[in-house]
């Protein structure tokens, strides 16, 4: 098994959304060749409280289109966090 990683920016100024990274890390097999797991921390810049980030995370993974679409082919998993100051 091989692993890799990536990291990823993006800032959105939009209500209380500061800005947002995410940091994904996944692991591919050789033969076949295919993901076997991606795992993802999405890191939010915001004065939400905990509630609203996990409410995020769970409409991400119930309605979202790529989360769904990753999902069905791999393992995947992940947390939305607050930026520390």
């Amino acid at each position: 098994m091989s692993k890799f990683g990536f990291y990823v920016v993006g800032c959105v100024k939009s209500g209380r959304l500061l800005a947002v990274s995410v940091e994904v890390h996944g692991q591919r097999q050789d033969s076949p060749p295919k993901l076997t797991s991606i795992d993802y921390k999405i890191i939010v810049d915001t004065d939400e409280n905990d509630h609203k980030l996990a409410l995020l995370h769970k409409n991400i993974q119930k309605f979202g289109t790529i989360y769904n679409t990753v999902s069905s082919a791999t393992e995947l998993s992940g947390v939305i966090v607050k930026k520390q100051a």
